[in-house]
């Protein structure tokens, strides 16, 4: 299957593409309502290749994700696959459009990088699938059988390039 324009070319690397949607994501959470104290600032791991959250204790803003290369899930396309391992909203500010805006930024930045596959990993409970259908996210047909999957994804098209 050809990659859709999500390879790398020369000399970019995975964390390239994590730098790049780094500052949208990180203002979007700086503009949000999430305590300070939760630990508001993403950082990358230039080794692991992920983006965290600085701070993540129990019932805090949390997030993490990656870029995996090809072939991370075995029913997903053989593409480069940008990954949200974890994403926790505070309970007293669910339910007021921040989880969406934050996967939001996070696909459009990424797909502006060429990434047309999004998948959502370690899901916990029902609430989460729920969450993620409405976001366009399914559950791949291996995992269909079980009540909550580990895994859900969702394809986007590639950006239009420039006009000729």
């Amino acid at each position: 299957m050809e990659t859709g324009g999500t390879e790398l070319k020369g000399d970019e690397t995975i964390n390239d593409k994590l730098r790049a949607v780094l500052p949208p994501l990180q203002t979007l959470i700086d503009q949000s309502e999430i305590p300070e104290e939760d630990g508001k600032r993403l950082d990358l791991d230039e080794k692991s290749h992920e983006i965290n959250s600085v701070y993540s204790g129990f019932g805090r803003f949390s997030f993490k994700a990656c870029i995996e290369p090809e072939g991370f899930y075995a029913e997903l396309p053989r593409e480069l696959t940008a990954v949200i391992k974890n994403i926790r909203i505070p309970s007293k500010l669910r339910g007021h459009g921040l989880g969406p805006k934050i996967v939001g930024a996070w696909e459009e930045g990424l797909s502006q990088q060429g990434i047309g596959i999004f998948a959502a990993t370690n899901i916990k409970d029902k609430l989460a699938v729920d969450f993620w259908r409405k976001l366009g996210y399914q559950i791949p047909q291996g995992e269909s059988h079980k009540p909550i999957p580990y895994c859900m994804y969702k394809t986007l098209p590639a950006p239009a390039g420039p006009r000729s």
